[in-house]
């Protein structure tokens, strides 16, 4: 894991980042419903050799471990995480496992993997991209590498969320203490959140409390630009892919997969604004507006959040122009932006909310990708 989530985490003893597997087979159901989202037949990965990047405490990995792995080895920069990690796969002596503590981009080897896996952990650091690229030269030949991004349209309402934050309440005491006083306002939204498996002290701690105004997003079109000489785009979750061309003529040295999978994100991504709804395709400009319009966003949080007072009504006029954008196709998600808006500039904290709480976006989407052969 790089510098900007491991000085949090050390800094404040923690691993924000665990599961509900108190019933550990509906988390493996969650798991493999992911896998075949992603094009990932479980039961491919027995005897392969798979490299994870940022297990977090091993919840998730506990499913990977489960399906017998020839070899898997873990990457993560947290003491604590990579103690609990360690803990929670020390059962699975049958597979090579793992876990080096390290940060991501001092990580060094020279075996390549049948699949490399970074979830939840290269949005939100400093510099995403380099990482991305680095992570990238593990993979074998032919081999699968699946990252999970977040965008600004994702992540509205999180941003918001945030904002929420920075508006009426000042840090006092500990991480853990200032998650107390945030979590009587922010639970209520969370229940509306179906499939929600994080506790709530631990998602207010990696989402609202951790300082992010340094940190970047990382797109699913980011993503593809990076990789795009070496990498084609092979699945997604939420699933996105629409190719209707016949087999045989998918030939020759450009073989077009990363720009369909870049026209059907364009015509598709208003979904990533609000979970709750599966909305028809739209233009390919309406999409690319939309993208603009939600990294603005990030954008003016991190300038509000490292102390630009003039940012806040940049941020309004940008929320009235996103909801005009988007009231035609999403008018229930334009009157949960502007109630939240309302909140932000003239509300309190006790504010009644009838649209707010029960908006959440698509926040996080997953990418793999096949590395090229030549």
């Amino acid at each position: 894991m790089s510098k900007s989530f491991v000085e949090f985490y050390s800094k404040n003893d923690i691993s924000p980042v665990s599961q509900d597997i108190v019933d550990l087979n509906k988390h493996f159901q969650r798991r493999e419903s992911l896998f075949r989202s992603l094009g990932l037949l479980p039961s491919f990965i027995a005897g392969k050799s798979v490299l994870e990047f940022g297990p977090g405490s091993g919840h998730n990995a506990l499913y990977m471990a489960s399906l017998k792995p020839g070899r898997y080895e873990l990457v993560d920069g947290n003491p604590k995480g990579v103690q609990e990690t360690r803990g929670r796969l020390a059962a699975y002596s049958d597979s090579q496992v793992e876990v080096h503590q390290s940060l991501f981009e001092e990580f060094q080897t020279d075996a390549q993997f049948d699949l490399v896996w970074a979830e939840g952990c290269l949005p939100h650091q400093s510099e995403p991209l380099p990482l991305l690229d680095h992570i990238s030269l593990f993979v074998a030949r032919g081999g699968g590498y699946v990252v999970s991004t977040a965008n600004g349209i994702s992540y509205l309402s999180e941003t918001l969320r945030r904002l929420f934050r920075d508006r009426f309440f000042t840090p006092s005491g500990d991480v853990h203490q200032q998650a107390q006083q945030l979590k009587p306002y922010m639970a209520p939204h969370l229940q509306h959140l179906r499939g929600m498996s994080r506790p709530v002290e631990d998602w207010l701690l990696d989402s609202i409390i951790q300082p992010l105004q340094y940190r970047k997003l990382l797109s699913i079109p980011e993503v593809i630009a990076c990789l795009d000489n070496r990498f084609d785009v092979y699945g997604s979750s939420p699933r996105f892919l629409t190719d209707w061309r016949w087999y045989k003529d998918i030939v020759g040295e450009n073989r077009g997969f990363n720009d369909r999978a870049l026209e059907s994100y364009y015509t598709s991504n208003l979904n990533l604004l609000d979970y709750r709804f599966d909305f028809s395709p739209h233009s390919h400009e309406f999409g690319k507006k939309l993208e603009e319009l939600g990294s603005q966003s990030w954008d003016m949080m991190c300038r509000i959040e490292k102390g630009e007072e003039s940012a806040w009504q940049e941020l309004f006029l940008l929320l009235q122009e996103l909801c005009a954008h988007v009231e035609k196709f999403a008018p229930e998600t334009s009157e949960a932006i502007r109630e939240a808006m309302t909140l932000l500039q003239s509300g309190h904290p006790d504010m009644e909310l009838n649209h707010f709480p029960q908006w959440w976006g698509r926040g996080q989407q997953y990418l793999s990708l096949i590395r090229k052969n030549d």
